[in-house]
């Protein structure tokens, strides 16, 4: 049946639905589960769509209907690409008929796409707004993936969002205003937004944002070309937990002369723009964390020498994860490192693309003193094609040294708190893989480790590839 095609289910039928037997509130939790899982709304936006939950559930039966429509939790979620919508002079037609049947639920909403186009009459816009303006009081979270001349113009309508936690602004950037750093704009409509917790902004820097500063606790922030933007953020955010930097690139506008001190952060991920891996300044030369808690840094310049200059700078803060995956500087963190007090706590430890030695070095260490990393519940090892320009491992080489390092640690005392073990390559590139006789040679102290009830993976990167033991 094509999947345009609407499926109804006759009530008039001889046999009835053994699901509809089910008690409303089993049915209602049935249908909770059928609604798709939240994304990023900037990647895959939830659309509204006859062919999926909520509005298919409506067109089962007549009791699915009215389940349906009178549970305002299915409705809460509003997620729209303007730009692709079938129907788009119905879009006032459609907010409203959604909204309204979430009562006062807290909203969740995405909007995509070009407001006021050209085309902003076809589309119905002023009438959808006008719907919008209904609802702000009682919208959760709002993620406005839009042009910035969008974000301005409904700024002008001076809303108020009072129950507001979590808001998104991804503003479509023209070509020149890529390049460079424009002038932006100041936001002012949530300035009374005193429950906003989590801030996702796109190259928009925290300053042209009027919010309660004082009430975010989780920034992320894509595309920053400058770290003084950054900086700034933190300077600017007493009470910061959680910093996620993505896709931002090094500049040496700003040099490091004195560390700046957050006394609150916990958790701070890194992911740089591969195209830009510059020796210019990274900003974990910019900071002291004695908080930190969580450091995960992908695809940065950083050297092992950068992390062990923070830590030290911090005072060794009690790290509970790490996650290494430079594509510069491949060199591990020595093992004297790991032997500093920032790793006593370590539950969680993520290595992605290690120069050889480095990491021998490491399960030697590993496999001889109990003492090391003495909390370790979760390892995860990312392996590639070796390169001998650099000497990476890969998983050829890892494996042995991973099963020797098993072994030796099963025997000592106390028990290795190891919960979860992963070791995985590339699954597109052939010289990734381990061949036959490597893995016959080291897979009995994995095994070994399953029996004592640790879940390992050995395999490739592909999330539908079962382990090879």
């Amino acid at each position: 049946m094509p999947r345009s095609t609407p499926i109804r289910v006759s009530d008039s039928g001889n046999s009835r639905n053994i699901v509809d037997t089910l008690p409303p509130e089993l049915l209602v939790a049935i249908f909770h589960n059928c609604l798709p899982v939240s994304t990023d709304a900037e990647h895959e936006p939830h659309l509204v769509d006859s062919n999926g939950a909520p509005l298919l559930l409506t067109q089962i039966s007549s009791l699915w209907r009215r389940l349906a429509l009178s549970t305002p939790t299915l409705w809460k979620t509003f997620y729209i690409d303007i730009d692709i919508l079938k129907h788009p002079d119905r879009l006032s037609e459609l907010a409203e008929m959604w909204l309204s049947r979430a009562g006062s639920c807290p909203l969740d909403i995405s909007i995509k796409g070009n407001l006021y186009g050209d085309d902003q009459l076809e589309y119905g816009v002023e009438g959808f707004w006008e719907v919008f303006a209904e609802h702000t009081a009682h919208i959760r979270a709002l993620h406005l993936l839009v042009n910035l001349e969008d974000v301005v113009t409904l700024d002008e309508n001076e809303w108020t969002f009072p129950l507001l936690e979590e808001l998104e602004i991804t503003p479509e950037l023209d070509i020149e205003d890529e390049d460079d750093d424009p002038d932006w704009p100041t936001i002012t409509s949530f300035s009374s937004s005193k429950h906003l917790r989590k801030l996702t902004l796109d190259s928009l820097p925290l300053s042209s944002l009027s919010i309660p500063l004082a009430s975010i606790t989780h920034l992320v922030a894509r595309g920053y070309k400058k770290l003084q933007h950054c900086l700034d953020a933190l300077s600017n955010l007493p009470n910061l937990l959680q910093f996620d930097l993505e896709e931002y690139q090094s500049d040496s506008s700003v040099q490091p002369t004195e560390a700046l001190p957050h006394s609150t952060l916990q958790r701070l991920h890194l992911t740089q723009d591969v195209s830009d891996l510059s020796p210019a300044p990274m900003l974990l030369q910019f900071l002291t964390l004695p908080a930190l808690k969580e450091l995960r840094v992908e695809n940065t310049a950083a050297s092992g020498s950068t992390v062990n200059e923070l830590l030290a700078r911090s005072s060794w803060p009690t790290l509970r994860a790490l996650q290494l995956s430079p594509p510069g500087d491949k060199t591990l963190l020595s093992v004297d490192i790991f032997n500093k007090p920032s790793f006593a706590t370590l539950e969680e430890l993520e290595v992605s693309f290690a120069e050889a030695t480095s990491l021998e070095g490491f399960f030697t260490a590993l496999g001889a003193d109990a003492g090391f990393l003495p909390r370790l519940k979760s390892f995860t090892l990312n392996c590639e094609a070796a390169e001998e320009d650099v000497g990476t491992a890969d998983a050829a080489y890892a494996l042995p040294l991973i099963a020797t390092a098993v072994t030796k640690r099963l025997a000592l005392q106390p028990l290795w708190t190891l919960r979860y073990l992963r070791v995985q390559w590339d699954a597109n590139d052939p010289d990734a893989a381990p061949d036959e006789e490597v893995l016959d040679g080291v897979l009995g102290p994995f095994r070994l480790l399953k029996q004592r009830g640790v879940e390992v993976y050995i395999g490739d990167d592909e999330s539908t590839s079962t382990s090879i033991v």
